[in-house]
């Protein structure tokens, strides 16, 4: 406790009489030489009251930066402060990207890409085909060509599902009644929707069902009206070209040779596809009579493919 007499603090006896210690600020003088007439602080008027301006909202001075950032954004906050702010939502919201990413399943699955080279035999019987037997001496008439595909797997699965794009042609080479050596050339391109399966018990085996449409045109010499005369043969003599189009479908085995993701096969596929051949076709059909009549072309048979493979 204070001793009254040896120093200008008073006691306890002298606060109801008043002194330095009733005076505002503890006893300290009341003007304040280090706060300046700018550091005053702003009071407005909250329920009949004076109060700070920072409390007028009911909220204390800690909540200035949301208040600011209510009114008008980041904007209105410190340069330092909103570059910090930014900076950190944006480190924020990478890392709940990157932590969705790797704590997300992964998906197993794969892309199948092939080429390959088909040839197959067609049938020499029935319809167009043996007509092209009897007039143009075709006893063994092919075609071959390339067919490529894409298909997705699921590496959890036995299946996949693909398309395929088949470019195909042969000819037919045969004598004229004058002797001379002309060609009849054909040009088959399919586009085919398939499924595979691939047995578990069998990693090497795989099987292919398909499904599409193909177009036929054919090339030929010859005369371009079947009303010749003599006054217009000479200009009747010359190349033609018609075309038709048809269903496909097809099955096919194919085994690995060797290789992983890049590997080669080799296989075998049937397919069945037909087209008409109609009676006013610049090239149809005639029967025993000579009249030109419609008939199917079979353009299917058996064939073997070689395949290369890449899977990733």
């Amino acid at each position: 406790m204070a001793n009254r007499l040896y120093n200008k603090q008073v006691s306890p006896k002298g606060y109801k009489a008043g002194g330095r210690a009733g005076k505002m600020g503890g006893g300290m003088m009341m003007k304040r030489p280090m706060m300046k007439e700018g550091g005053k602080l702003k009071m407005v008027m909250k329920g009949g009251k004076k109060v700070p301006f920072f409390a007028a909202d009911g909220k204390g001075a800690k909540d200035l930066g949301k208040a600011a950032m209510k009114k008008g954004g980041l904007a209105k906050l410190n340069p330092g402060l909103k570059a910090f702010m930014k900076k950190n939502i944006i480190v924020g919201i990478l890392t709940l990207i990157s932590m969705l990413i790797g704590s997300s399943p992964q998906v197993f699955a794969e892309l199948i890409f092939r080429g390959g080279y088909l040839v197959k035999m067609l049938p020499t019987s029935g319809g167009y085909n043996e007509f092209l037997k009897t007039r143009y001496g075709a006893t063994n008439p092919q075609l071959s060509g390339t067919a490529l595909s894409a298909a997705f797997k699921s590496r959890a699965s036995n299946w996949s599902i693909g398309l395929e794009m088949d470019d195909l042609s042969g000819n037919i080479n045969y004598k004229t009644l004058n002797g001379d050596q002309q060609q009849n050339k054909m040009v088959l391109k399919n586009t085919l929707l398939f499924l595979a399966f691939y047995p578990r018990n069998s990693p090497n085996l795989e099987i292919d069902l398909g499904y599409g449409s193909g177009k036929l045109t054919r090339n030929f010499y010859g005369y371009q009206s079947p009303n010749i005369v003599t006054s217009n043969i000479s200009g009747q003599v010359g190349a033609q070209e018609t075309s038709t189009t048809g269903t496909n479908m097809m099955i096919q085995v194919l085994y690995r040779i060797f290789g992983n993701k890049f590997r080669f096969e080799a296989g075998a596929r049937y397919s069945m596809s037909e087209h008409k051949i109609p009676d006013d076709d610049l090239r149809p059909g005639y029967d025993e009579k000579g009249i030109p009549t419609a008939m199917d072309f079979d353009l299917g048979g058996l064939g073997v493919i070689g395949t290369a493979t890449l899977r990733f």
